[in-house]
């Protein structure tokens, strides 16, 4: 699903998982919202609220951007002391941040992230090269069943990425 007709991934809800440590709250936040701190924390409270859980409980804001993580509103403000409650809480990551070997590393089938791994100085050449190597990749690790669905959830990055080559739109 795009937002307001701009190529840019919207990824709206936070997912829930459990595991045996406890329950984990991801956020993927591929747009500018300076309330997705707030967000996040409100999804936790109400989760466990909801379902009168009172056990150990992870949460984390995985950002495709830099930019993103910036344009959240702190916590503190949120508060107005340094010694908020809920600082700490919760771990964010930047995908821009790692390399797309990185990612190799800590799991090969992250091959779904590397697009948002790329330099914002990529040419035509370098997008068209690792294209065909992420979808070689995809097809190689992951069943026939998700190859589509995986495909599709880089394709948003991907497109964004290639139309607009440094900032201008390419020819060709």
């Amino acid at each position: 699903m795009f937002k307001d007709k701009r190529v840019e991934p919207y990824v709206e809800g936070i997912p829930m998982l459990e595991s045996e440590e406890g329950r984990i709250f991801i956020e993927f936040q591929g747009y500018t919202d300076k309330f997705i701190r707030y967000r996040l924390i409100t999804e936790v409270l109400q989760g466990c609220q909801h379902d009168q859980y009172e056990g150990k409980v992870f949460a984390g804001i995985v950002y495709t951007d830099k930019s993103f993580q910036k344009a959240a509103l702190s916590i503190k403000t949120f508060s107005g002391t340094e010694d908020c409650q809920f600082k700490g809480c919760f771990q964010e990551i930047v995908l821009t941040d790692y390399t797309e070997k990185q990612l190799q590393n800590i799991d090969p089938k992250l091959v779904v992230l590397a697009p948002f791994t790329l330099p914002s100085t990529a040419d035509k050449i370098m997008l068209v090269e690792k294209s065909q190597q992420w979808y070689k990749a995809v097809n190689k690790l992951f069943s026939i069943d998700q190859q589509q669905s995986v495909l599709n959830a880089m394709v948003a990055k991907f497109l964004n990425a290639f139309f607009k080559c440094n900032g201008i739109i390419c020819s060709d």
